[in-house]
């Protein structure tokens, strides 16, 4: 495959899908100057974004170990998005700075 062309296997599909919602949610968040804020929050969507990759490998992937591989990063990402969850709802941010 030529690079910049896509397959249009469901795999490939719901990988690009995945990637595609994590960038676009990303490149949304404004900044709001207080790093430890930006961090958790850019986080949190970077996270959200593994676990769907991580999903679209195991819905349509055929290599135990990837398909081991994403059952790990499932619930390692999602344990800490609960982690970056409690620390968002402790310190909600700042308006972002101009």
């Amino acid at each position: 495959m030529q690079r910049g062309l896509m397959s249009n296997s469901p795999g490939s599909q719901a990988m690009m899908g995945a990637m595609q919602k994590m960038q676009q949610s990303m490149i949304a968040q404004p900044m709001t100057g207080d790093i430890d804020h930006d961090f958790a929050s850019m986080m949190r969507k970077h996270h959200r974004g593994a676990v769907d990759m991580a999903r679209a490998e195991l819905q349509n992937g055929r290599d135990p170990e990837f398909q081991k591989m994403a059952r790990k990063i499932i619930t390692d990402q999602e344990k800490e998005i609960r982690q970056l969850d409690r620390w968002l709802a402790r310190h909600p941010g700042k308006p972002p700075q101009s």
